[in-house]
C-alpha cells in the first residue's frame, strides 16, 4: 500500500476551534432576577468556559427552549410565574414528559411558604432549593458551579456506557472490513462518534511519512506516539497507533476543545484494542488479493498456453490421422500382392523354398496387424472406434486367428484347448480378433523358439474366459498393473522390438465389448493373459 494520508477532516495547520460556553437557563419572571444573573455570571468561567445565561418568563417558555436545548446542564427555576406552582409543574414535566434526567434544578423562589423545602425535594425531583433572599453572589456561584460538575460527571458516565456500547456495536463491522485505507476511515469516524463532540478533529498518518506540514505541536506528538510505537494522551489532543501486520503503523490523531480525561483515554484505548485484529486481517486479505490476482494471472497465461499446445496437438492428431490413412492405403496394397505372389509361388516350391515362403508370408501379416493397431489405436483416442458386432462361432474364430498366426511363428507351437463354449457369441470379429492376435504375437515374442503359446476357452458363469499363455520371460511383478498404459514397456522387454501399443488395444476392445481383461505373470516363467466377454 502507499504510504500516503489516508484522509483529512480539516485543513492542515487550522487551529482548534474554541470552547463554547456553558449554557445557563434562568426560568423566572422577574426581568430584574434574569438581569442579575446574566451580571454576575458574566466574569466567571468553569474549565476554561464561561458562561451564557438563557432567560425565560413562564414555564411553558422554559420548556420550550429544554425542548431546543437539551444540551442545557443547570436551570435556575422560579416556583411561583403563572400560576403558584408553575415551577413545581415544570420540573415534574422537565422529568416525566420531556424525558430530561441529566438537567440539574435548582428551585428558587420568593415565597419559601408556598412551597415549603422539605416537601418540596421529597415530591419533585430537584437538585437544590435556595431562597432569593439568602442566594448571594457566592451562593449562587457555589450552587450552579456544584451543579455543573454533578451534570458533567452525569453526562460522563452516560457518555462512557454508551462508549463500551459503541464499541462492541461498531466492533463487528469494522473487523469485516477488507481495505486498510477503507478501515482507518470508518476507524476514524467511529472514534468521532465514540467521543459524542461535534468539533472533534481525527486525521490518519502512515508512521513511515513525514508530518513536516503539519502545525509543530502535532508534528511533536505523532513523533513522540511513533518513537515509543504506544498511545499518547493530552488534555487537548491524543495519538492512537495502531499497528498494521507486516506494515507500517498508523497513527490517528485526535484534537477536540474538550478536555480528554482518563476515562476517556481508556475507552479509546480499548476501542483501539478491540480493532486491531482488524487492520492485520485487512493486511493479510490485501496480501492474499494480490497473491490471488497475481497466481490468476500466472493460470490465465498458463490456459492459454495449454490452449495453444491443445490446438497443436489436435492439428498433429489430424496430421497423424491423415498419414495413417495413407499409409493404410498405400502399404496394403503392395503387401496384399508380396503376399498373392508368395501363395502362387507356394503352388510349385520345395519344401526348403516353402519354409522361406511361409516366413515371407508371416512378416507380411505382421506389417498388416501393426497398421491395424496403429489405426484401431488412433480411433479408440478420436473415439472413433465402434463396435459392430455379429454371432460368431467361439471355436471357428480361434482356430482362424491361430492358423494365421502360426505362420507368423514357424518356430513356436501354437496349442488351442476348448471346453465348453456356447455355440455362437455376439462379437465384433475384425477388432476381437485384433485383440486375439495382439496377444499371440506378444507370447510368441517374448518366448525363445521353440516354445509353446497356449490359448484356452471355456464358459466361466456367464462369461466367455480366453486366455493366452507362454513360456516367456515374464513381466516383474510391480510393472503388472502398468502394462495395459498406452506405450508402456516393461522394463525387461529392451532388446525386442514393439510399440506399447497392444496390450492397451486389448483392454480398450475388451471393454468396449462389456469385458475385462487381466495379467498374471512370474518373471522367468510365462505370462497368462485372459479375457472375459459377457454372454459366454
Amino acid at each position: 500500500m502507499r504510504d500516503e494520508l489516508i484522509f483529512r477532516d480539516e485543513a492542515e495547520g487550522e487551529a482548534p476551534a474554541l470552547a463554547p460556553p456553558w449554557p445557563l437557563l434562568v426560568i423566572d419572571d422577574d426581568a430584574q432576577v434574569l438581569a442579575m444573573t446574566r451580571v454576575l455570571m458574566r466574569d466567571i468561567t468553569f474549565d476554561g468556559r464561561p458562561f451564557e445565561v438563557l432567560g425565560a418568563a413562564s414555564a411553558a417558555e422554559g420548556a420550550e427552549i429544554l425542548v431546543k436545548r437539551p444540551d442545557i446542564p443547570v436551570i435556575l427555576l422560579d416556583v411561583v410565574m403563572e400560576t403558584d406552582h408553575a415551577g413545581l409543574d415544570l420540573a415534574r414535566r422537565i422529568r416525566d414528559e420531556i424525558g430530561n434526567h441529566r438537567v440539574r434544578i435548582i428551585l428558587r423562589t420568593g415565597q419559601p411558604g408556598e412551597a415549603p423545602e422539605r416537601d418540596v425535594v421529597l415530591a419533585y425531583d430537584i437538585n437544590d432549593y435556595k431562597s432569593k433572599a439568602e442566594l448571594t453572589a457566592q451562593k449562587l456561584f457555589t450552587s450552579v458551579i456544584g451543579a455543573l460538575r454533578s451534570w458533567r460527571d452525569i453526562v460522563a458516565v452516560e457518555r462512557h456506557r454508551l462508549g463500551l456500547e459503541r464499541i462492541l456495536e461498531r466492533s463487528e463491522p469494522l473487523l469485516r472490513q477488507r481495505s486498510i485505507e477503507a478501515l482507518a476511515a470508518a476507524f476514524a469516524e467511529e472514534l468521532r462518534a465514540l467521543l459524542d463532540s461535534p468539533l472533534a478533529r481525527v486525521t490518519a498518518h502512515r508512521a513511515s511519512e513525514g508530518w513536516s506540514s503539519l502545525p509543530a505541536a502535532d508534528a511533536r506528538l505523532l513523533d513522540e506516539a511513533a518513537e515509543g510505537g504506544r498511545n499518547v494522551f493530552r488534555p487537548d489532543a491524543a495519538v492512537v497507533v495502531l499497528p498494521v501486520l507486516d506494515d507500517a503503523a498508523i497513527l490517528f490523531l485526535l484534537r477536540r476543545p474538550e478536555p480528554i480525561g482518563p476515562d476517556e483515554a481508556r475507552l479509546i484505548a480499548l476501542f483501539a484494542h478491540r480493532v486491531t485484529v482488524g487492520f492485520d486481517n485487512a493486511r493479510l486479505y490485501e496480501s492474499l488479493e494480490r497473491r490471488v490476482e497475481s497466481r490468476t494471472q500466472a493460470l490465465s497465461t498458463a490456459n492459454a498456453r495449454l490452449a495453444e499446445a491443445l490446438a497443436a496437438e489436435q492439428e498433429a492428431k489430424r496430421t497423424q490421422r491423415a498419414f495413417l490413412s495413407m499409409v493404410s492405403h498405400e502399404f496394403r496394397t503392395p503387401l496384399a500382392v508380396v503376399d498373392s505372389a508368395a501363395q502362387m509361388m507356394l503352388l510349385s516350391a520345395d519344401a526348403a523354398h516353402a519354409t522361406r515362403l511361409g516366413v515371407i508370408r508371416g512378416s507380411v501379416r505382421r506389417m498388416v496387424e501393426l497398421i491395424e493397431s496403429c489405426l484401431s489405436d488412433e480411433q479408440l483416442e478420436s473415439g472413433r472406434l465402434h463396435i459392430a458386432a455379429r454371432p460368431v462361432e467361439p471355436a471357428a474364430l480361434l482356430r482362424e486367428l491361430i492358423e494365421r498366426n502360426a505362420s507368423a511363428f514357424p518356430g513356436h507351437t501354437f496349442a488351442l484347448e476348448l471346453g465348453a463354449l456356447p455355440e455362437r457369441i455376439s462379437v465384433d470379429p475384425d477388432h476381437l480378433g485384433l485383440a486375439l492376435v495382439n496377444l499371440m504375437s506378444n507370447a510368441a515374442k517374448y518366448s525363445r523358439p521353440p516354445a509353446r503359446v497356449t490359448i484356452n476357452a471355456r464358459r466361466e458363469g456367464r462369461d466367455l474366459a480366453i486366455r493366452v499363455a507362454d513360456q516367456g520371460i515374464g513381466i516383474p511383478a510391480a510393472e503388472l498393473c502398468r502394462i495395459f498404459e498406452r506405450f508402456y514397456r516393461a522394463t525387461n522387454t529392451v532388446g525386442v522390438t514393439g510399440s506399447g501399443l497392444g496390450l492397451h488395444l486389448v483392454r480398450e476392445i475388451a471393454s468396449l465389448h462389456g469385458g475385462t481383461v487381466e495379467a498374471a505373470s512370474r518373471l522367468g516363467e510365462g505370462t497368462e493373459i485372459t479375457i472375459r466377454l459377457p454372454g459366454g
